[in-house]
């Protein structure tokens, strides 16, 4: 399930992706620390988002909103060391990574 769920993410973001931006996607489960998921947050190598609901798509005829949050450098440094696959807060269960097609071939 998680594999297909990263497969989803590269199809849907892939083509959106300049040449020579990559994406590293993880899809991580409950690790032996306890500390429930529950916020969804956007990280990249100099910053981040908090998206409090998630980041799927709304059931049709819905008409939700979400609040994004900008993390402070604590707040980011915290959350990318906590969901870092390299962390012992969350169990990686598998990750993805893809890059923007080069100018041209999308």
């Amino acid at each position: 399930m998680a594999k297909n769920k990263l497969a989803v993410c590269e199809r849907r973001l892939g083509p959106l992706l300049q040449s020579g931006v990559s994406i590293r996607a993880l899809a991580l489960g409950k690790g032996g620390a306890g500390v429930k998921m529950h916020n969804r947050y956007v990280l990249t190598e100099v910053g981040g988002l908090a998206v409090q609901t998630g980041l799927d798509q709304n059931a049709r005829g819905t008409r939700q909103t979400d609040d994004l949050t900008v993390l402070s450098k604590e707040q980011h440094a915290a959350r990318w060391s906590e969901f870092s696959p390299e962390g012992v807060v969350h169990r990686l269960i598998s990750n993805q990574r893809f890059a923007g097609a080069p100018s041209g071939i999308r």
